[in-house]
């Protein structure tokens, strides 16, 4: 067992946190003068690529991408946002060109040849693989409380009760999944893997990566050609959008993209309006999916006898279900859903406000425009929730406060706000 780093996740509790924060530190202080070596996992930078300015989650779109041809496997390649593809491929000619003038080792495993293992991961295809095994668990528990459902009212009443605990760590909606931890900087377009390594083994982190000859070099290009460095991750790279490098790149493709925001419009997508639409049809096969189609019932009568009925649940078509439930209807459910994802401890009085707030919209705008350019933003703010920046820094700031007040430190040190990257 390595005395400093992380081999397994099996070591004690203190053992794992103190090896952990030994090898972050080794890993971001590696290589003086830059500052691209970043320690992606903490506060908001766990959502880069996945939130806009506004904090509405995003995505890109299929149209966007390009084949990596330095793919480890060839006939498969990987793919990523095509600026990315574009800049990738120059910075990696400079490792083949270094190589030859024997500027570089050529014995290096991963970083003197680079190759493409992972680029972008589908966010919808994670997502339509995450429900299939979540609905089929919910068909499981709801049939098992009671498989007599006739309509999908007594449906929903089922449904509410049994995934609302469940909604903050697993969520059921598309943008809340893809601000969950089942979602990463993969699913953004902007990171590329050069190496097919062991997340978990710091230990093997360092002795491959970190001491590797070619390291110093790898980091100092990167940072030459816009790319972040996971700290975490050292074979992970994600191109940083706040770079004049990759906004060049990007230009090229689109003349707006000449600032974050704008190559984020050009290149992305609010995730709200899709989210919504897929909310609807997937309750409605999730209703199919956990209703039986017919079922008896036992009836008393008057007389002391006992009637058996048949009694089939309703059966809808998709324009039907639409048809019968009004927008309202949705609206509230989907308000409810999200609010339960993102801000499980608000107040019932609050959530009540804001459905009359957003409900009393659709009449003047039924395309539900400003429905989506406004709920996501307000309720994805990650201020002071529990893991974003600013609870950190608030929650330093009180221990502090309050070790000085008993006398356990002699001054107070105010951490700022500030990012270590350029992106957003």
């Amino acid at each position: 067992m390595s005395k400093y780093y992380v081999e397994k996740n099996n070591e004690s509790t203190k053992d794992l946190f103190r090896k952990k924060t030994v090898y972050r530190a080794t890993s971001v202080l590696s290589v003086r003068g830059v500052r691209n070596i970043v320690d992606m996992s903490q506060a908001e930078k766990i959502f880069y690529g996945r939130l806009d300015y506004s904090f509405n989650p995003i995505n890109t779109s299929n149209d966007r991408m390009s084949n990596i041809a330095r793919s480890i496997e060839p006939n498969n390649p990987q793919r990523a946002i095509n600026f990315v593809v574009d800049v990738f491929n120059e910075m990696a000619l400079q490792f083949e060109k270094r190589a030859m003038m024997g500027k570089i080792s050529k014995t290096s495993i991963f970083l003197s040849d680079l190759k493409v293992y992972k680029g972008y991961q589908s966010p919808a295809q994670d997502y339509a693989r995450y429900r299939g095994v979540y609905f089929n668990s919910l068909k499981a528990i709801i049939r098992q409380r009671n498989s007599k459902i006739r309509n999908f009212d007594e449906f929903v009443k089922l449904l509410v009760p049994t995934i609302s605990d469940a909604l903050p760590q697993q969520p059921l909606t598309y943008s809340g999944f893809l601000k969950s931890n089942n979602c990463s900087v993969m699913n953004s377009g902007l990171a590329l893997e050069i190496a097919d390594a062991d997340y978990i083994n710091d230990d093997n982190k360092v002795e491959q990566f970190l001491k590797d000859p070619n390291w110093q070099f790898f980091v100092r290009t990167c940072n030459t050609y816009g790319f972040i460095v996971d700290a975490n991750v050292p074979w992970r790279i994600i191109a940083d959008i706040g770079t004049p490098e990759i906004l060049t790149a990007a230009g090229r493709y689109s003349t707006g993209a000449t600032s974050v925001t704008g190559l984020l419009s050009r290149f992305y997508n609010n995730s709200s309006a899709r989210s919504y639409m897929m909310f609807k049809r997937h309750l409605y096969e999730l209703y199919n999916m956990t209703r039986v189609a017919q079922f008896y019932e036992i009836d008393n009568c008057s007389d002391g006898s006992i009637i058996k009925k048949l009694v089939k649940s309703e059966n809808l078509t998709y324009a039907q279900f639409l048809e019968k439930y009004p927008e309202k209807y949705f609206m509230n459910l989907y308000i409810r859903f999200r609010l339960r994802e993102e801000q499980p401890k608000m107040p019932e009085n609050q959530i009540e406000r804001l459905l009359m707030q957003y409900i009393s919209m659709i009449d003047s705008d039924p395309e539900l425009i400003n429905f989506h350019n406004n709920f996501e933003s307000f309720i994805n703010k990650t201020f002071d929730k529990s893991g974003s920046l600013s609870y950190l820094i608030n929650s330093s700031n009180a221990r502090d406060a309050k070790q000085f007040n008993s006398g356990e430190i002699d001054n107070i040190i105010i951490t700022d706000t500030n990012n270590d990257f350029s992106g957003y």
